[in-house]
């Protein structure tokens, strides 16, 4: 499974804080029995945060999870979610779109609370927390 940059801004807020909430909790049940990954996309919106600004804190927070690198796989399946979804007048931000196309071409769903635009992308898991 892919964890979404909202997921992981949840559980660095969480663990910022040391409390325990919904994405630590997720990580702890039912996502604990599955590889996690990010992608190439996620780390840079992750990156571009103002709490994970300073490049260390960035590395140790995404260090757990490899990152999954868009490719000529990837861009195809976006092109193909472009296609779908310009079609349908239902088109999703430019970031989720490389998400999903990440996710798809690798075979894998994605853990979100955007549930609303992920679902929009067909054949894509989706997964809340």
């Amino acid at each position: 499974m892919i964890l979404d940059t909202n997921f992981l801004i949840q559980l660095e807020r969480e663990i910022t804080k040391r409390i325990e909430g919904p994405a630590s909790n997720a990580l702890e049940s039912f996502l604990s029995k599955e590889t996690l990954h990010i992608t190439d996309t996620i780390a840079g919106e992750l990156a571009s945060g103002e709490s994970l600004s300073e490049r260390k804190r960035w590395e140790t927070f995404i260090r757990p999870y490899p990152i999954l690198e868009s490719g000529r796989e990837s861009a195809w399946h976006y092109g193909c979610i472009v296609r779908d979804l310009k079609r349908t007048g239902t088109l999703i931000g430019a970031s989720d779109l490389w998400i999903a196309a990440t996710a798809l071409s690798h075979g894998m769903g994605v853990v979100t609370r955007n549930i609303k635009d992920f679902q929009r992308v067909p054949g894509l898991i989706v997964r809340s927390y």
